[in-house]
């Protein structure tokens, strides 16, 4: 005597489902090299400030060092992405 088995036996074809179609749409924003550069410079800075501020042991100059990296990468962050999503974007429907 042989045990039920549970499931789909291995054997068997399986059964083909529907397939759903889903569409995408994705906005495209072209970016020159100086532009990721500034990018990159904000997020270090807003990294190292918040990166100063939650370390343990540090002195008041380092806090105050922590406070100003920490503004200057939030405040510069605001332009850069300003001028970014001012380009405009190209559109692409993606299926998959």
């Amino acid at each position: 005597m042989t045990a039920p088995t549970v499931g789909r036996n291995l054997f068997t074809p399986r059964r083909k489902e529907p397939k759903l179609k889903v569409e995408v749409l994705m906005r495209e924003r072209s970016l020159t090299i100086p532009q990721i550069g500034m990018i990159a410079g904000t997020r270090v800075a807003l990294g190292a400030g918040i990166g100063l501020l939650l370390a343990k042991k540090i002195g008041r100059k380092r806090t105050g060092a922590g406070w100003a990296l920490l503004a200057v990468g939030a405040l510069t962050t605001i332009p850069i992405m300003v001028n970014i999503f001012k380009k405009p974007a190209t559109h692409h429907t993606l299926v998959a």
